[in-house]
């Protein structure tokens, strides 16, 4: 799989997807609210989609979403293409090992939404609690599959 980060319109996902051939999977990644007039175009040149929503060390001090993975997603199931979203949803288990009550909440409204995975970041790759991230939010997606999901069969 190749990312192609800040991809603004489908001419950006065709050009490496002509440099690649059939060598690798593109995944372009939704990160600038300018790339959302062009989505539908992007998703359908893509063979996957990665929503940055944007956390507390992105620059958006709040954590405030500044785009609706809801939206991608479902634009992503009308294409028929894997969502990802990426962004520190465990961002307290960089130093504890036990989440907050907010990030189990983002994960399962996030699982709800159609998110098909969701990519832990700094959580693992500097946190001290990089297993315990893994397990909380493995169980937390599991459950909702199970219990909540309007998108997979019951």
């Amino acid at each position: 799989m190749i990312g192609i980060s800040f991809v603004t319109r489908p001419e950006d996902v065709r050009e490496v997807k002509d440099r690649v051939k059939d060598a690798a999977l593109v995944v372009s990644k939704i990160e600038k609210r300018n790339a959302l007039s062009e989505l539908d175009g992007i998703v359908e040149n893509s063979d996957a989609v990665m929503v940055a929503r944007g956390g507390s060390r992105s620059g958006n001090r709040l954590g405030v979403p500044t785009l609706n993975p809801e939206a991608i997603a479902e634009t992503s199931r009308i294409h028929g293409k894997p969502v990802i979203l990426a962004t520190q949803v465990l961002e307290s288990m960089i130093n504890s090992p036990i989440p907050t009550r907010a990030e189990i909440i983002d994960i399962a409204n996030s699982v709800s939404q159609g998110v098909d995975a969701i990519m832990l970041r700094d959580e693992t790759a500097v946190g001290h609690y990089p297993m315990q991230a893994s397990s909380y939010l493995d169980k937390v997606i599991r459950k909702v599959e199970v219990e909540e999901s309007p998108f997979l069969p019951r």
